[in-house]
């Protein structure tokens, strides 16, 4: 027969276990996210990232002989890179990017193009630099060439806007970001603003947590019309949102087929903060991978406005749409001659074009021919009545 102290002792013991039970049930049963949650914690952590600094090297292109292990890179025949430093201003749209690239010729054989660059937007003016280097068909360093515009519009700073300076980097790695193609479109959405496409279109979305306490969230892209084309991906909420695993693919006789596939490794930066370190991008049908390398991220950098003008190096020759002038930095500068300059440069006379075309020529001759054939039949005209 039990004992009182025994009979109280199993009562605790079995009040421990229907506790722990309880937990551990609560723990496993409990009901996944709901959409709306994750997106508002995005919402939180992009509204907390102001502006990004970071260096990026980029490598494209590797051939894989097995498509599922990124450690099986054949051999390439020419180091191709892109070099990139570059701050982003993702509220007040601004930016600086400078680096330099080499990449194949045409024929692919050699990479025979590398240049400087230096491209910067401080939300007024747009300047484009470069500068061809040394290669195995040039031997010798170009002079620079810039032009500065003052088109908020113009095609090279929106499509560092539209891209998210997906490739200077930013739109593969960073938090709650993820780099999309539309048709005739490149572009990096937020995951927030994916959650919301989704929700206005009333699409189909698989939302769970995975036994690490990261999201996985599938869903079909909605504006790929060809073929239904569906992503899947794995965010951490407990690591600043960080996006570590991306798949775009086809769903074809109930059976996956991939057509990219994205993975990124985070380290903690001196701030405290998760951060890319180096980034995968796949395309398994085609064996193909290109890497991207990542170094001193840092979030929200203190800087000054002069920050995002960047400084055209002495010696290049630059094309100011803004003052309508062409000169070479470092020149003493006369300004009637650099207007000169922009003008026959752009083939203008004064603000009027000038006609260079065949049918303008032709029409010239005609006009001439017609008026002096008017003024002989005048001529003659006179000459008869004084004859007569």
């Amino acid at each position: 027969m039990f004992n009182y102290n025994t009979k109280w002792y199993l009562k605790i013991c079995l009040l421990v276990w229907l506790s722990l039970f309880i937990i551990l049930s609560s723990q496993v049963y409990s009901d996944p996210p709901k959409l709306s949650n994750v997106q508002n914690l995005f919402n939180s952590i992009d509204n907390s990232l102001n502006m990004v600094k970071w260096k990026c090297r980029i490598e494209r292109n590797f051939r894989l002989s097995d498509p599922n292990d990124f450690n099986s890179k054949l051999p390439r025949k020419e180091e191709t890179f892109e070099d990139y430093h570059v701050l982003y201003d993702l509220k007040k749209k601004r930016f600086l990017l400078q680096g330099e690239y080499c990449v194949p010729w045409v024929d692919g054989e050699a990479p025979t193009i590398i240049k400087e660059v230096g491209i910067s937007f401080d939300g007024k003016q747009y300047i484009y630099w470069e500068k061809r280097k040394k290669d195995r068909v040039n031997t010798k360093d170009h002079s620079g060439s810039a032009f500065v515009s003052d088109d908020t519009k113009h095609l090279g700073n929106q499509s560092f806007m539209t891209s998210d300076a997906a490739s200077a980097g930013f739109g593969i790695g960073f938090p709650v970001r993820i780099t999309l193609n539309k048709p005739n479109d490149f572009r990096s959405i937020t995951i927030p603003e994916l959650i919301k496409d989704w929700n206005d279109k009333k699409t189909p979305v698989l939302l769970q947590e995975t036994q690490e306490g990261k999201w996985e969230i599938e869903g079909v892209i909605s504006w790929i019309t060809d073929s239904e084309r569906y992503i899947r991906f794995n965010c951490d909420p407990s690591h600043d949102g960080v996006v570590d695993e991306f798949i775009c693919f086809s769903r074809i006789d109930n059976k996956d087929v991939i057509q990219q596939k994205r993975t990124v490794e985070y380290i903690q930066n001196s701030q405290g903060k998760f951060v890319p370190s180096i980034a995968r991008l796949i395309y398994p049908l085609d064996k193909l991978m290109t890497e991207f390398h990542y170094t001193d991220v840092e979030f929200n950098p203190k800087v000054s406005d002069e920050s995002f003008q960047f400084k055209i190096p002495d010696g290049s020759y630059v094309t100011d749409y803004i003052t309508k002038t062409y000169y070479k930095v470092g020149d003493l500068v006369d300004e009637d001659k650099a207007i000169d300059a922009f003008i026959v440069r752009h083939g203008l006379t004064g603000n009027v074009p000038v006609t260079t075309t065949t049918g303008g020529v032709v029409r010239y001759v005609l006009i001439v021919i017609g008026s002096l054939m008017i003024l002989a039949s005048i001529i003659l005209h006179f000459r008869k009545r004084m004859q007569a």
